[in-house]
């Protein structure tokens, strides 16, 4: 609830202020959210901008989850949490860790932005 109370009274006070003085600001999020790259030379495809994004965090995950002490902690806590537990993880650490994942941000980003 208040989550909830919270994001009711910012944007109530998000209407008393005026407009951005430069308004090219709010130009950059929706070219990131709705944006595509020019032509590739091999095909002429356009990729969009988000899709390249998603592919950089796909890559950093898979580089974090393989080779670090907390990407095999998440496997670990994933595979059997009452072993991991046993063998001494913190397993309701690791469990809010990934729950809050940092992928989230960006995510949740683009989508504000794709919307405009």
């Amino acid at each position: 609830m208040v989550t909830l109370g919270g994001m009711s009274a910012f944007r109530g006070a998000a209407l008393l202020l005026p407009p951005a003085p430069d308004q090219r600001l709010r130009a950059v999020p929706r070219v990131v959210g709705q944006g595509k790259t020019g032509p590739l030379p091999i095909l002429g495809w356009q990729i969009p901008i988000p899709v390249i994004i998603f592919l950089v965090f796909a890559v950093l995950a898979h580089i974090v989850l393989r080779y670090t002490r907390y990407g095999r902690q998440v496997y670990a806590v994933g595979g059997n949490p009452e072993a991991a537990r046993l063998s001494g993880l913190d397993v309701r650490a690791v469990v809010t860790s990934v729950s809050s994942s940092w992928a989230s941000s960006p995510a949740s980003a683009l989508s504000c932005w794709r919307r405009g």
